[in-house]
């Protein structure tokens, strides 16, 4: 899904000129009059639609980021234990580490949850410079 802003501007924009077109449909049709409650509302929706869509939309976009940094951080904290476990992980100074594991036993699956202890208990003080 396309989390931009700016990619939705199109759509509540064309939402926004079907909901007058409706409108205006109606009133030449001679099913409702310029003045009755129905075609009011038909009106304010589409002035509506343009304050209200971006920013329901917004605090969507928003939430799912936040879930989906959650999942990224239990899908690596997955894959470092996966690399320990099969002995692949290096240290700092290049040397692999040795996994108490014997690989008989997969480890544990990581959950959102438990992603977020790991990393309190485990990440180091001083974050990892970018290479």
């Amino acid at each position: 899904m396309d989390q931009d802003n700016a990619a939705m501007n199109g759509v509540w924009s064309s939402l926004r000129s079907f909901l007058i077109a409706i409108g205006s449909a109606l009133v030449t049709g001679g099913v409702i009059t310029n003045t009755s409650p129905v075609y009011t509302w038909i009106m304010f929706a589409s002035g509506a639609v343009l304050v209200v869509g971006p920013a329901a939309y917004g605090v969507f976009v928003n939430i799912k980021r936040v879930i989906n940094s959650r999942k990224k951080v239990a899908e690596a904290v997955q894959a470092g234990i996966n690399l320990t476990v099969s002995g692949q992980a290096l240290a700092a100074d290049g040397k692999t580490i040795v996994s108490i594991n014997d690989g008989t036993t997969p480890p544990l699956p990581v959950t959102l949850q438990s992603a977020a202890q790991i990393v309190r208990d485990f990440a180091p003080a001083t974050p990892a410079k970018a290479t």
